[in-house]
């Protein structure tokens, strides 16, 4: 039964993860949110573009045994756990699916550019970001003050959607997740 279990998860994953080369083309700098916030334009930009292993430190998809049992270990990509795709290996090289390559924020004249290196792991970005009631899309939020924003990224398809977290603000500062809030 375990053979059956660790033979099922590989065949899922490895047909779940598009073994085709993506011909859908690339967004490049959409601007997928704008708004005025106390009289600060605020655009937050994104780019995708095809996924290059030999660019990142990739820890790849493993099975380890531990106390008996078989355990998926998830690949990361520069210490962060891969999302959009539907765990297991990462696609071939060749099958270039989109990859998010470009998040910034332009706090009016001043661009903010999140490093490559935090974003490495996002694939498959939204970039539709038209509000769905039905069911939740990329989120943004921003701060009062108009200094710091934070994108609730929606990635994926299929079983694989989800989503990733950034926060980035005019002082230069970027981050995968969101702030802390402040203690007591």
């Amino acid at each position: 039964m375990k053979l059956l279990s660790i033979g099922f998860l590989l065949i899922v994953t490895v047909v779940g993860h598009g073994q085709e080369k993506w011909t859908g083309g690339y967004e490049t700098n959409k601007v997928i949110y704008a708004a005025t916030v106390n009289g600060k334009r605020i655009e937050v930009l994104l780019s995708e573009g095809p996924f290059d292993p030999d660019k990142h430190k990739v820890d790849p998809f493993r099975i380890e045994e531990r106390d008996g049992k078989d355990i998926a270990i998830w690949p990361k990509v520069n210490g962060y756990a891969m999302v959009g795709l539907d765990g297991g290996p990462l696609p071939p090289k060749a099958s270039q699916l989109p990859h998010l390559q470009r998040l910034a924020v332009s706090f009016g004249d001043k661009t903010i550019e999140c490093p490559s290196d935090l974003l490495a792991h996002v694939f498959l970005p939204w970039t539709d970001t038209t509000f769905k009631p039905s069911f939740r899309n990329t989120l943004v939020t921003i701060s009062s003050d108009s200094t710091t924003v934070i994108i609730d990224l929606a990635c994926g398809d299929g079983g694989g959607v989800g989503n990733q977290m950034f926060t980035i603000a005019l002082d230069g500062k970027c981050l995968v997740g969101q702030p802390e809030a402040p203690m007591p």
